[in-house]
């Protein structure tokens, strides 16, 4: 079943990649928000952290695994450098 969510979510990350920029955008950022308030987080980095994504897809595709990790502190430090540059611009 996990696998199976996770081919799922990564099939929508390669839908939103291939939508108009602005599209995906607006719905990364809605999906972004939705999580950290769900965690009782500050949202308000979620634009610029979308920003610093940019068009790349696999630190896009990285962002959607971290995102299956549910302590904040586990996933912090399961990122990369490169996404770890983003959430230090965005959200720490």
């Amino acid at each position: 079943m996990k696998r199976e969510n996770t081919l799922k979510k990564l099939i929508i990350v390669g839908m939103l990649m291939s939508s108009t920029g602005a599209f995906a955008n607006d719905d990364l950022i809605a999906q972004c928000e939705a999580a950290l308030e769900a965690e009782e987080r500050d949202a308000s980095g979620c634009a610029c952290l979308v920003e610093q994504v940019g068009d790349d897809p696999a630190l896009l595709a990285e962002f959607v695994e971290l995102g299956q990790i549910k302590d904040e502190d586990a996933r912090y430090e399961a990122a990369s450098d490169e996404a770890k540059a983003a959430m230090d611009a965005c959200t720490r």
